[in-house]
């Protein structure tokens, strides 16, 4: 800054100056962290012993040992937080983010089965197959092309075609690829609308018309379950669906208009596209 003042260097330095030693600092700060080190320490899944994931996933279990469930679930979100942030100031890259996230989301899940009454290795195993089932999901919904400026402008006045568009597009997914394409699409309404691409009431048919077509899926569902002798046609799996992907994201179809101006905010959706919000901590809330 005093060099700046006395024209020594031009602002413009000062500031890519500021912005490396703020990266410094943080780069220091995170170093401090054990368990996110142990984390982005982990070898890429390739050429990792089952060995050396149980590790870490035992070390972070046992730092959240003894703890109250909020504080637990306040760590676990601490270390979401920064391992964003190393990847940001060039501590780690996206594959080693990947592959801690992937760990930590592990060690969660695992840690609330143990809280719930599951041994150790009936817990290690379900966590395992919790994780590479999510990692499935994740894959299958990302590899589904989402709704365009187009798509959304044509549905605002053909609201049945919109909606049978999408469900045929959810249909052959799986419960837990369906949640996650159905919160990247708000992500995208959510920047469509942010950005200027689409009107604020076009973002809010397509909230609704995404809730609609929900509802469609529950229906059939339910004639199939029901035709097969089944009780209540399993629409509880459906529910689940409405309240989670876009009641809990900050969005209703019956929203008044100031509702959804304030929903549709990239401050209220700060997520990333493929951010996981089915861990454990979650869980157990």
């Amino acid at each position: 800054g005093r060099a700046a003042a006395g024209s020594a260097l031009a602002p413009e330095s000062v500031a890519v100056a500021e912005a490396v030693l703020r990266n410094a600092v943080v780069v220091l700060q995170l170093r401090g962290n054990e368990q996110l080190m142990m984390l982005l320490a982990a070898p890429p899944v390739e050429a990792a012993a089952a060995a050396a994931d149980t590790h870490v996933v035992d070390a972070l279990m046992q730092g959240w040992s003894g703890l109250p469930l909020s504080h637990k679930n306040s760590q676990v979100q601490g270390l979401r937080r920064n391992l964003r942030r190393a990847m940001e100031v060039g501590l780690a890259d996206a594959s080693a983010l990947r592959r801690a996230e992937e760990l930590l989301r592990r060690a969660s899940l695992q840690s609330y089965l143990v809280r719930n009454g599951y041994e150790a290795d009936a817990a290690a195993a379900a966590a395992a197959a919790g994780a590479a089932a999510a990692e499935e999901a994740k894959a299958a919904a990302a590899a589904v092309e989402l709704p365009d400026v187009d798509f959304w402008r044509r549905a605002v006045s053909e609201t049945e075609w919109g909606i049978a568009q999408l469900a045929d597009q959810w249909r052959p997914l799986g419960p837990m690829a369906r949640k996650r394409l159905k919160r990247r699409m708000l992500h995208s309404l959510d920047r469509l609308a942010e950005s200027g691409e689409i009107e604020v009431m076009v973002a809010q048919t397509g909230v609704a018309m995404m809730r609609h077509a929900t509802l469609a899926l529950a229906r059939e569902w339910r004639t199939v379950v029901l035709t097969a002798g089944g009780g209540n046609g399993g629409v509880e799996d459906f529910e689940s669906e409405l309240d989670i992907d876009i009641a809990a994201d900050g969005f209703d179809g019956a929203a008044s208009n100031s509702d959804l101006e304030s929903a549709t905010s990239t401050s209220r959706l700060s997520a990333s596209d493929d951010d996981d919000d089915d861990d454990g901590d979650d869980a157990e809330r």
